[in-house]
């Protein structure tokens, strides 16, 4: 399936590859925008997770203690208790701690201290020390509230702490750091979906041989503690206490992601390993409640700045699917220089070098729209009439007028050609009309791979377009060069605001720099910059974009936010 275009040496620098796709996320498991779309049309939960983990079995289990590491590699932490409490070390010796009062733990080179605002040492622990509230939810860790206790350890002389709390208290903090609890306000099946995933997931990703269970990133889960709750979602997890996905009698790692763009993908080819019956691609046609069901900003660029992009070192020549999926996620992408030499690119490493949402994409090559330099001179004697364009390819057939126009506006970046017909009593969203037959099958098979079911048919004398106007937006041709100076220079155009991502604040330094590790290892070049604040105070920074355009910046605060951390945009200067 070819899906670039060769071109000519002399028409290497008009050559264009634009790239268009579809979802958001891996592609495997539950569909986040799919099982909202499911829950609109009334659909529960137990129906929502047995369409997208296929052959699973909902059961339910009894309560199950979680050890999450919520801080780690730190030179000291802060404790308040709000309702007092102790501290007791691995012995069983316990110390009351006071109400309200703010106690420090430090490294020792034989474990640890808990230090009183006064700097008196009020207790010791060997390696391990359990800081346990009087009641619970009770305990705040640096600035974070938390259910359950606190276990500090010392870690070759850094302190890790380690929440320990029941399975059912953990959930409310993870499931609004995965889902918007809003849509607890009118699609609750879908939160429960969403609920009953994250429980499955926990228990089947727990790590074994470790001091803690799960992580309280996206190496596990989002987990923010206590802050992080909203009555919807727990009201989600309330409901399905206890339900876990059940596979062949196993625990069921039931994988979800925000956007399918309209088919799920295979494990196997996202994640490696063997085929699982329960995590097999499937239909999703709920996902097109998502804005991202159909990308709406496709990239162009230039050969050379392809070929740069993914690292092959000479300019592309071509692109084209060498292995897709069940869906049409690109497991393979062959990419020819101009120097002849193919190079067979994972999908995932080609999604990571050009920044997309998922593997669900295809390169298309084309070149500007030509800028007639004269009329197109009519048909006259001794020329040949062109052929009727009697064929359509039909992308898609709605009910409703409003669906038909949404449809075509999203179609229209790719189809500039698109229109909206009325027939009988249906609206047809027609990407374009053909003379030949072989011409509108290639057409068809092209809008399938982007998950249209196009059909071609006939055009009618009784196909009306529709009345109400349509606004597209067609890709715009290239402006030629003037072929002479203005009569009257023009101003310089005031340059583009640019805008700088903040991925997050710290008021420590070594907090920021934590922070900054993490998101280098998820592939996002993080540094740290220090803030002045008011009053003198300073906080620390961390930032992956800087001087981007609104657009690009906006992209970024998407993919982080798929990581589970709130982004903000700030005007270059401003920082």
């Amino acid at each position: 399936m070819v899906v670039g275009a060769a071109a000519a040496a002399s028409a290497d620098a008009q050559l264009r590859f634009v790239v268009e796709g579809r979802g958001f996320g891996h592609g495997v498991g539950l569909s986040q925008y799919g099982a909202r779309g499911a829950a609109l049309k009334g659909w529960d939960h137990p129906r929502i997770l047995g369409w997208y983990y296929r052959g699973s079995q909902l059961q339910t289990m009894p309560a199950t203690p979680v050890r999450v590491l919520v801080t780690d590699a730190q030179s000291q932490l802060r404790f308040v208790l709000a309702g007092g409490g102790a501290a007791i070390d691995p012995s069983g010796v316990r110390v009351e701690l006071v109400a309200g009062t703010t106690y420090r733990a430090q490294p020792t080179a034989s474990g640890m201290n808990l230090l009183a605002p006064n700097d008196t040492v009020v207790a010791t622990g060997p390696v391990v020390l359990r800081i346990v509230p009087t009641t619970s939810p009770g305990l705040t860790l640096d600035g974070r509230r938390f259910r359950g206790e606190i276990e500090v350890r010392n870690d070759r002389g850094a302190l890790d702490a380690i929440n320990v709390l029941d399975l059912e208290d953990y959930l409310p903090g993870v499931l609004p750091g995965e889902m918007p609890s809003s849509w607890g306000n009118d699609t609750p099946a879908a939160l429960r979906a969403q609920a009953v995933a994250a429980r499955s997931y926990a228990l089947a990703q727990r790590r074994t041989g470790s001091s803690f269970d799960l992580y309280a990133d996206t190496r596990s889960q989002v987990y923010g503690g206590l802050d992080s709750e909203d009555s919807r979602a727990t009201a989600a997890v309330r409901a399905t206490a206890g339900q876990v996905l059940m596979c062949n009698g196993q625990l069921l790692t039931t994988y979800f992601f925000s956007t399918s763009g309209g088919q799920t993908e295979n494990v196997e080819n996202v994640f490696g390993g063997s085929p699982q019956s329960c995590l097999v691609g499937v239909p999703d046609p709920f996902d097109d409640v998502s804005p991202l069901h159909v990308w709406p900003d496709p990239a162009t660029y230039t050969p050379e700045d392809l070929g740069r992009r993914l690292g092959l070192g000479g300019a592309v020549a071509k692109a084209e699917v060498a292995r897709q999926g069940v869906s049409p996620r690109v497991i393979t992408l062959r990419v020819t220089t101009v120097d002849g030499v193919p190079h067979d690119l994972p999908g995932a490493s080609v999604r990571r070098a050009l920044g997309l949402r998922d593997t669900w994409f295809v390169v298309r090559g084309e070149g500007p729209a030509p800028v007639p330099t004269a009329p197109t001179p009519t048909v006259g004697a001794g020329q040949p009439k062109p052929a009727p364009k009697n064929l359509m390819v039909v992308a898609s057939r709605q009910l409703k007028k409003t669906r038909a126009i949404v449809i075509a506006r999203r179609l229209s970046r790719a189809r500039p050609e698109v229109s909206v017909l009325r027939r009988a009593d249906a609206y047809l969203v027609v990407s374009n009309r053909f003379a030949l037959m072989k011409a509108a099958a290639k057409e068809r098979i092209a809008l399938k791979r982007f998950g249209y079911r196009a059909v071609v048919t006939r055009v009618r004398r009784s196909d009306r377009p529709v009345r109400t106007p349509v606004v597209l937006t067609p890709r715009p041709a290239p402006t030629p060069a003037p072929t002479a100076p203005a009569p009257v220079p023009a101003p310089a155009p005031q340059a583009a605001a640019t805008f700088t991502v903040i991925a997050g604040e710290h008021e420590r330094l070594t907090d920021a720099q934590a922070a900054a590790v993490r998101l280098t290892r998820k592939g996002h070049r993080a540094t740290v910059i220090t803030h002045s604040v008011a009053g003198g105070a300073t906080t620390y920074r961390v930032v992956t974009l800087r001087d981007v355009s609104r657009a690009r910046a906006r992209e970024e605060r998407s993919a982080l936010a798929a990581l589970g951390m709130r982004a903000r945009l700030e005007r270059s200067g401003a920082t």
